[in-house]
């Protein structure tokens, strides 16, 4: 008896040894856990997201490892001197079975441990994943957000060019239609006077020295003649008309007809004064009441005189 008392006291100051041992492995788990979170907490700071779940999630596994093997050891040192055998340890009593609820006794809270680390790790990872995904989100907000103000100023700029572009080609236009009606001014007052002794003609008579105004007194000269005859209202303007040698006033209306395909072409101020004279119809209603063209006017002027254009002629004049 006396002897088994002491091998059973012997064991309980062994089992609160151990359990002292266990104790004082956690607490120095522990403290080396929060030393090493100590460590890092000024690195962290100053990284992403992403990297400070890794750091938190190496911190979790370093301080379960440490913590898994300290109940190891712990569970080892219990196991070993929980009982005793007369001869050995308590391992050596130990049978098959023994050996088997031994080992599943001290590894299922260490799977059990790793398993809930494993989810709180993964739960760290997935709400690190939905933040990256919503700053992503934002992200590309902004982008599209830039993306369609660039293309908006690019419109802008596109439109800004093409108008400036287009000014400048009609700029050009309407230099090359004040260089016709200035020389159509000059021909005219040279070339259309009477035929039969010079003076001035119903063209050249009075007519304004501006040549913008010149052009607009001249396309309302023979509107009015070409008028005065077809109501027959007055000839005496179509007679002045008709004293100017024929082959000038195909001249004057091919001459027309080239500065009325321009109107498309020319600034709005310009277009406006093409519209307001009329010079679109002046030369197709001009021609019925001129002479028959000759074989000669024909090749002179094969604007005036094409297919469709005879007939009309024809049919005015009978």
């Amino acid at each position: 008896m006396a002897l088994a008392d002491r091998r059973h006291d012997r064991a309980q100051r062994k089992g609160s040894g151990a359990v002292g041992s266990a104790f004082h492995i956690a607490t120095f788990t522990g403290w080396i856990t929060r030393r090493f979170d100590e460590s890092q907490i000024q690195e962290v700071g100053k990284v992403g997201m992403g990297t400070r779940i890794m750091k938190g999630a190496s911190r979790l596994v370093v301080g379960t490892a440490i913590a898994s093997g300290a109940w190891l050891i712990t569970a080892i040192a219990i196991g070993w001197s929980a009982k005793e055998c007369a001869d050995g340890g308590t391992f050596r009593c130990m049978a098959a079975s023994e050996w088997g609820d031994f080992f599943a006794g001290i590894f299922a809270p260490v799977a059990f441990l790793w398993l809930v680390v494993a989810v709180i790790i993964q739960s760290r990872e997935l709400a690190a994943q939905r933040k990256e995904l919503a700053l992503t989100r934002t992200e590309v907000e902004a982008n599209r957000k830039a993306m369609e103000a660039q293309v908006e100023e690019s419109k802008r700029q596109a439109e800004f060019i093409g108008e400036q572009t287009k000014a400048i080609t009609q700029g050009q236009h309407d230099s090359d239609l004040k260089t016709r009606l200035r020389l159509l001014r000059n021909w005219v007052i040279e070339n259309c006077v009477t035929k039969n002794d010079g003076r001035p003609s119903l063209l050249t008579g009075s007519m304004p020295e501006d040549t913008q105004d010149f052009f607009v007194e001249l396309v309302k000269r023979l509107l009015l003649a070409e008028y005065s005859h077809r109501v027959k209202l007055d000839d005496s303007k179509l007679n002045s008309l008709l004293a100017i040698d024929h082959q000038d006033l195909y001249y004057v209306c091919d001459r027309l007809i080239v500065i009325s395909e321009m109107i498309d072409d020319v600034s709005p101020s310009m277009r406006t004064i093409l519209k307001a004279s009329n010079v679109s119809r002046v030369a197709r209603m001009l021609l019925p009441v001129l002479p028959r063209p000759t074989e000669e006017d024909k090749v002179l002027f094969p604007t005036l005189f094409n297919d469709d254009e005879e007939v009309d002629a024809e049919d005015g004049r009978s």
